[in-house]
């Protein structure tokens, strides 16, 4: 049987960029913001309203950005697609 794969939503892939750049991972997002990691990973791939915590999720990645510097830099930001 084919293994189904879900596409990001376009929240989903800020997350994921978010993830990449600044080497944290989902459940270290997912924790801090007090959601669980489930449920986090299902609203990135749209199978799951994420209304009431994308707002927080979107607070940490925020307020982590302005503390931090990012690890890499992704071929996006840096002119190349």
């Amino acid at each position: 049987m084919a293994q189904v794969r879900y596409l990001r939503t376009e929240w989903g892939m800020k997350v994921t960029m978010f993830s990449l750049e600044y080497g944290v991972s989902y459940r270290e997002i997912a924790e801090a913001a007090g959601v669980s990691y489930n449920a986090l990973n299902l609203a990135m791939g749209g199978r799951r309203s994420g209304e009431s915590f994308v707002g927080k999720v979107d607070a940490y990645i925020e307020s982590y950005k302005a503390n931090h510097k990012p690890l890499q830099k992704l071929p996006a930001q840096m002119g190349e697609v």
